[in-house]
């Protein structure tokens, strides 16, 4: 798992079948926390509010970059 941490948002890029502790979900004092993980051929993007996952894009992004591009996006409209 690789991690990178952006102001106060952490954004963890996941391999197949791997999963955060809670440590990492919750370990960030209130920080925004993002995940992004391959599904099949695309990948997977989803933000923790505090309680659950919510995801991040209706239709998963065709590269790693373009989820990533959706989460900072996310960010940095919200925060």
């Amino acid at each position: 798992m690789r991690s990178m941490k952006i102001c106060s948002a952490m954004i963890y890029f996941m391999a197949k079948g791997e999963r955060l502790t809670r440590e990492h979900v919750f370990g960030q004092q209130g920080n925004p926390v993002y995940a992004i993980w391959p599904v099949g051929r695309k990948w997977g993007v989803a933000y923790h509010d505090g309680k659950r996952w919510v995801s991040l894009a209706f239709i998963p992004p065709h590269t790693e970059g373009a989820a990533y591009s959706c989460a900072i996006g996310h960010y940095y409209k919200n925060f």
